[in-house]
């Protein structure tokens, strides 16, 4: 049986468990850790090297011009803001607009009764739907304006929020309409606009405007120009950065960056190239430094953190190890002033938050009336299990297996005409006469 198939049987077939579970953490802890001093941190830092690593890096140092660089040297004409605030009338100023659900009925009879029992039968408009075999997502219209509803629209503009009008005629029969919100009109008026048509078409401007400067400054670079030259002498910017593969501050929040960085080799000449927001760079690679320890004064914090998140994992599991004896029985947890949080009927795919990776299985690996510490990364957990069910033979269990069945069946003749085609083919060594492909070819109008 495939693995998948297995699994999900387990998963979803299989055994349930029962128990109880409860979560320690930092202030959980009944006594204060004490405060490492610098010579304790210093002998963890040494003791624990590994864990304080400086990943492969490579200095480099780079020369931006952004689209922002170059905004105060773009200009856009009045006239072409007014173009460009015509060319979008239908955003600044939109008609009055309604958010509506429409149900379309096959004739005017059947749409006639379905109003008729709105109004006298206490039947709501959800059961309508429903009866129709549809969602309320499925005739939802979102918002439409009055001439979209082309008939209906006097008559679902008049309506308020909530009511139901109807049978209107629409292009597809007669149907009852719900109003669920009424959007008004907006206009707004081009000195209103004005500023954010300026500053966007100005942005756009500006990016052609740094497309027209990159082949001057590629050529600028391979005549011999440094980076320190063009951004003395350009509105390009100096920067460097340590890169890494996980880098992603600054200039290495963009991805063509990252990948040119990651490409970047030792003697490579600088050259302009082109980021996603249309912004250009050049980059050069001034060294390369290998995986390394992190000196102690650089990474002090990280040693700190890291100290005290064992110590407080280690005083918790501790802590926990001396309730274990005390949670026999029902009232177990409580009595020990632990939140206890029951589970009952979890499957092995069960998902329970805060609790560490791979909990269910060590649930599924108990005995009934066990009890286990499961430390977690800052955290530990306690559980004890409470009881095993046996498998369902309920209906939906019955219908997954069947369908389970009919897809391993699927999957199995598939492979065998797999195998069979493929050996059809080895076997016949079939073989593709070119020249009289070609002749073929050639007839072609």
């Amino acid at each position: 049986m495939p693995a998948t198939y297995a699994e999900t049987l387990v998963n979803y077939v299989g055994e349930q468990r029962d128990f109880t579970w409860s979560l320690l953490e930092a202030e959980s802890l009944t006594a204060p850790l004490p405060v490492p001093n610098e010579a304790e941190l210093h002998s963890y830092y040494d003791e624990n090297n590994d864990k304080f690593m400086l990943p492969d890096t490579k200095m480099i140092t780079y020369a931006l011009l952004t689209p922002d660089a170059m905004i105060d040297e773009v200009e856009v004409p009045e006239e072409e803001l007014r173009a460009e605030y015509d060319a979008r009338a239908d955003v600044y100023n939109q008609p009055e607009r309604r958010l509506v659900e429409r149900l379309v009925f096959p004739d005017q009879e059947t749409a006639d009764q379905a109003a008729a029992a709105l109004e006298v039968g206490g039947t709501r408009f959800r059961n309508l739907v429903e009866d129709r075999g549809l969602t309320l997502a499925d005739i939802d219209l979102g918002d439409v304006g009055r001439l979209e509803l082309d008939a209906a629209g006097e008559g679902v503009f008049s309506a308020a929020v909530g009511e139901v009008v109807g049978p209107l005629p629409t292009p597809l029969g007669p149907a009852l309409f719900r109003v669920n919100g009424v959007l008004p009109a907006q206009a707004i008026a081009f000195e209103d606009a004005r500023g954010d048509l300026q500053e966007e078409l100005a942005l756009a401007r500006a990016v052609r405007a740094v497309e027209a400067r990159a082949q001057d400054l590629d050529d600028q670079l391979a005549g011999g120009a440094t980076l320190e030259q063009l951004a003395d002498e350009t509105k390009m910017t100096l920067g460097s950065i340590a890169w890494h593969a996980d880098s992603s501050e600054d200039i290495a929040a963009y991805v063509d960056f990252r990948e040119a960085a990651r490409n970047l080799q030792a003697g490579d000449f600088a050259k302009i190239q082109q980021l996603e927001d249309g912004s250009i760079f050049a980059m050069r690679l001034d060294e390369e430094l290998p995986a390394r320890v992190n000196p102690f004064e650089d990474a002090l914090e990280d040693v700190r953190a890291t100290l005290s998140m064992e110590q407080t994992l280690a005083a918790l599991t501790t802590q926990a190890e001396a309730l274990v004896p005390t949670l026999d029985g029902a009232v177990g947890f409580e009595a020990a002033g632990l939140d206890a949080v029951i589970e009952t009927d979890q499957r092995r795919n069960a998902f329970i938050t805060n609790t560490p990776a791979g909990f269910m299985s060590d649930v599924f690996d108990m005995e009934i009336g066990e009890i286990r510490v499961l430390p977690n990364e800052d955290s530990v957990v306690i559980v004890r299990l409470d009881a095993i069910n046996p498998a369902s033979d309920a209906a939906e269990n019955v219908a997954l297996l069947s369908q389970l069945g009919a897809q391993m069946d699927q999957a199995l003749a598939q492979d065998l005409f797999t195998i069979y085609a493929d050996d059809v083919v080895r076997r016949a060594e079939p073989q593709i006469d070119q020249r009289a492909l070609q002749a073929v070819h050639v007839n072609f109008p």
